[in-house]
């Protein structure tokens, strides 16, 4: 089965994950852009890996991805970028380029510009190299002006990496481009990998399980962080301001929940925190001990999420209606020799989550 690359001319809406367009275009423009996200239409994404077709919208797929070019190619790593189901396409996301990244280098990229993108597999993960290629820059004119005609009128294609190489001119090999054709890994589109889709079940190793198991302590410890740094800010939840707070799941592990806090009328409430990459009605999970303890504590719980979540930015949302839900739960019926251990909730079904702040790059602006 051959290799696909998806090749896309960038909009500029595409453009906005490098932030130094998104800044230059925001200041151009009343209508500000918050995209900052690279569109891929659903016939070629599925193509690219049979993986997202099955994808539920509220479910993100985290993929490792190597940004070369132009005007160099040491890669520009985004370890928590990920590939999202939306409303009408899906889109590589939490990929942001920022100017600290390399001075200058990607000043260049604008509306009109060519996005490289190859996905594989290595270790059992997703992985990706990405190769942007720029119109103005003079290290890429040749092959700028070979993938432009190879695009001709429609804005993105498939091809095989074997056409592409055919399609470039005298091929420099210290182009971004060679390097990327010129590694080798695992075919995404292989389904009896570890890492597929199939028949309905996803099979998965003990070294990739372990791994996920790594990256969700991760955005758990991330989501948290950011909410001890919320609460610091004396934010009001539920009509009352928060004047202290102890992060307890920090101090003990085996905390029933993750932060005690004061209001300004002295009422004692508790946090639980839930994060995710994924969108506000991703599902999460709820053990037995966290329901009971909302259900019967005389001490409000609210459930804090922090979902959106990524190195630069996340997005805040709280219920408050956690007592009446946890006992509706909790009242399931279950066969003489079962009970319940742990709840799958989905939020939009649930609990009336209320998005309450934006968080970007250490500064948080109410919703």
């Amino acid at each position: 089965m051959r290799r696909e690359l998806f090749v896309k001319r960038l909009s500029a809406s595409d453009a906005t994950f490098i932030d130094s367009f998104f800044i230059r275009s925001n200041a151009d423009t009343s209508k500000k852009k918050k995209q900052k996200a690279i569109v891929i239409p659903k016939p070629q994404i599925v193509e690219l890996s049979p993986v997202f077709a099955s994808l539920p919208r509220s479910e993100v797929i985290h993929i490792d991805t190597c940004f070369y070019g132009p005007l160099g190619n040491t890669a520009a790593i985004r370890k928590a970028a990920n590939i999202g189901k939306h409303s009408k396409d899906w889109r590589l996301q939490h990929c942001i380029i920022h100017e600290s990244d390399a001075p200058g280098r990607f000043d260049t990229i604008d509306t009109g510009d060519i996005f490289i993108f190859e996905l594989f597999t290595e270790d059992e993960n997703f992985r990706a190299n990405a190769v942007l290629v720029s119109q103005t820059a003079s290290e890429d004119s040749a092959a700028y002006s070979a993938l432009n005609s190879l695009l001709g009128s429609k804005t993105s294609t498939l091809i095989s990496r074997e056409s592409l190489a055919d399609s470039l001119p005298t091929r420099d090999q210290e182009h971004a481009i060679s390097i990327v054709l010129n590694e080798s890994f695992d075919d995404p589109q292989d389904k009896d990998h570890n890492t597929q889709i199939t028949s309905g079940s996803r099979k998965i190793s003990k070294k990739a399980f372990e791994s996920m198991q790594r990256r969700n302590n991760e955005i758990g410890d991330k989501g948290e962080d950011i909410i001890d740094q919320w609460l610091s800010t004396h934010p009001y939840i539920s009509g009352k301001k928060i004047t202290r707070h102890v992060w307890e799941s920090k101090i003990n592990h085996c905390a029933q929940f993750d932060f005690r806090a004061t209001t300004d009328t002295n009422e004692e409430i508790r946090l639980e925190v839930k994060s995710t990459t994924g969108t506000l009605n991703a599902p999460f999970y709820v053990s037995i001990g966290e329901l009971e303890n909302m259900a019967t504590n005389l001490e409000k719980t609210f459930i804090c999420r922090v979902y959106a979540l990524s190195n630069e930015t996340s997005e805040i949302a709280i219920s408050g209606q956690t007592q009446t839900h946890a006992q509706t739960i909790l009242s399931t019926s279950f066969p003489d020799g079962a009970s319940l251990c742990t709840s799958k909730i989905e939020p939009a079904k649930m609990f009336d989550f209320r998005p309450t702040c934006f968080f970007e790059n250490g500064s948080f602006n109410r919703i």
